[in-house]
């Protein structure tokens, strides 16, 4: 079974070159901010191992033995001659492992919660310790993934290679498992928790994974740096069988407004991205519509054919709706205290018959010709 995802390694080819596009003008442009952010991260990862070291449990030929016996095993199936310090931490019930860096030693942590959760079943502790132990072994965390860096913020290749990474560690994890049952266990536990997973039909749960190809799994999948679940445990199963799965196509939308969203971003942030997206597009067709409109009323209204220059709507009477000349507007129409004259009504009666604009288009064209001469 091979151990490394098809395209990792072909992604990372190109985060190198475009990361080493990056860190040549940086050396000579930022280099006193890039020692800043070196010393703010040492002294944080510090802090955190500190804190490995000083609360977990460091597992030893003392201490947890069948454990440490299994994490040893795991080292020599995946052909690691030096195995990282490895610990069981406290984390409140959350269902996980990590691996990390300091300087230049490597540590392995399995959450308390796991073993807890596979106590009956400690093969399937093996996939955590396998998937971990591959993320030192293929150097994700050593100095190729700090040359890397500044490529991964881009969007899709960022986050695809974040998870082709995960596919290689799940493969990682299945080699050390001895059957397919404990590898579904494994995953099951991330999937359900820890009493569930005992319950879990798995071939229901793996028909999810025909969901994935739909706009917004596919959307907040191509900007995750994890893939679905249900995608992991059939791939990892599938490969286990020495199997090609394969996955449903997304959905060409996701693919265009995933391309605007930087590596690190999805999520809320993500979604609020697309937004922006989405807005400037709208802006970008509707603005220049609008700004024809009003050149249209301007040219309308320079041609003598605007509405309100010769109607507006009397509300004064709700049953006639109909709109009657204002006659304040027109000084040949002479007023008493009693109302119109007679010759005021009568020139006004003849005032309300209305323009005959049987060829509105026509008249359009030529108010807009007679303004642009």
């Amino acid at each position: 079974m091979p151990l490394i995802y098809k395209s990792e390694k072909s992604l990372f080819a190109i985060l190198a070159v475009i990361s080493l596009l990056v860190w040549i003008p940086s050396f000579i442009f930022l280099l006193p901010y890039l020692i800043l952010l070196g010393l703010i991260y040492l002294f944080a990862q510090s802090a955190f191992i500190s804190w490995i070291r000083g609360t977990a449990v460091a597992v030893g030929p003392g201490q947890y033995p069948e454990l440490h016996a299994a994490y040893e095993e795991c080292g020599r199936k995946l052909g690691m001659n030096k195995l990282p310090a490895f610990y069981i931490m406290n984390a409140e019930g959350f269902l996980n492992a990590l691996a990390t860096r300091f300087l230049r030693r490597h540590y392995v942590v399995v959450y308390s919660a796991v073993l807890d959760a596979l106590q009956d079943h400690p093969e399937s502790i093996k996939f955590y310790i396998g998937h971990e132990l591959a993320h030192v072994k293929c150097n994700h965390l050593g100095w190729s993934a700090l040359f890397v860096l500044p490529a991964t913020f881009l969007p899709l290749i960022g986050p695809a290679y974040r998870r082709a990474q995960e596919y290689t560690c799940d493969l990682h994890g299945a080699a050390c498992c001895i059957d397919e049952a404990s590898l579904q266990h494994a995953i099951g536990v991330l999937a359900v928790g820890a009493t569930r997973w005992k319950t879990l039909n798995r071939d229901a749960y793996l028909e999810q994974a025909g969901d994935t190809g739909g706009f917004w799994m596919s959307f907040h999948e191509l900007t995750a740096s994890y893939p679905w679940l249900v995608k992991r445990m059939q791939h990892a199963l599938a490969a286990f069988r020495g199997e090609h799965v394969r996955f449903p196509s997304r959905h060409p939308l996701a693919w265009f407004l995933a391309a605007f969203i930087p590596n690190g971003a999805g999520g809320a942030t993500g979604s609020i991205l697309v937004l922006a997206v989405i807005v400037g597009i709208l802006a970008a067709v509707a603005l220049p519509a609008y700004l024809q409109y009003t050149q249209t009323v301007d040219a309308l209204n320079r041609a003598g054919f605007g509405g309100d220059a010769y109607y507006q709507n009397d509300n004064t009477d709700e049953k006639d709706a109909d709109r009657v000349y204002d006659y304040d507007e027109d000084p040949a129409y002479e007023y008493d205290d009693q109302g119109a004259t007679e010759e005021g009504a009568t020139e006004g009666a003849a005032a309300e018959e209305k323009p005959n604009f049987e060829d509105y288009e026509a008249i359009l064209r030529d108010a807009v010709e007679a303004t642009s001469n």
